[in-house]
């Protein structure tokens, strides 16, 4: 088992080329499983910290990675330009997106009843579905 210690944000990618998960054992990201994605401290846009472990050589990776990398990685296009869906959480400027509660909502006229508006630190905003 392969073993890669955490990078953070004084140290260098340590992912296969251009920066991507990789597992450098078997040469491939065909075989990687994703264990998580969390934000980086400090935050930087764009960019989150992920781990990730490969299937056949049971090697174990934690790096950081862009959120297109990520997205690669779970074969699924981001949710919007920079905001990457992971389980039930949206991710945007590296960190989860939070409710921006009803306080915040435009009135969509019965629509929000079905929808959510999530919203970033940066200020960004995001309407998903129930």
């Amino acid at each position: 088992m392969t073993i890669t210690p955490a990078a953070d944000a004084h140290t260098e990618d340590m992912g296969g080329p251009d920066g991507r998960p990789w597992c450098e054992d078997c040469d491939t990201d065909e075989y990687l499983v994703v264990e998580s994605i969390g934000p980086l401290s400090p935050a930087a846009r764009d960019l989150v910290e992920v781990e990730y472990s490969c299937a056949v050589c049971e090697g174990y990776y934690a790096h950081v990675a862009t959120v297109g990398q990520v997205a690669n990685l779970l074969d699924m296009e981001p949710a919007a330009p920079g905001v990457l869906h992971f389980g039930h959480e949206y991710i945007h400027c590296g960190e989860v997106m939070q409710d921006a509660g009803a306080d915040e909502a435009p009135d969509f006229s019965g629509f929000m009843s079905t929808a959510k508006i999530l919203r970033c630190r940066c200020g960004f905003r995001l309407v998903r579905p129930l």
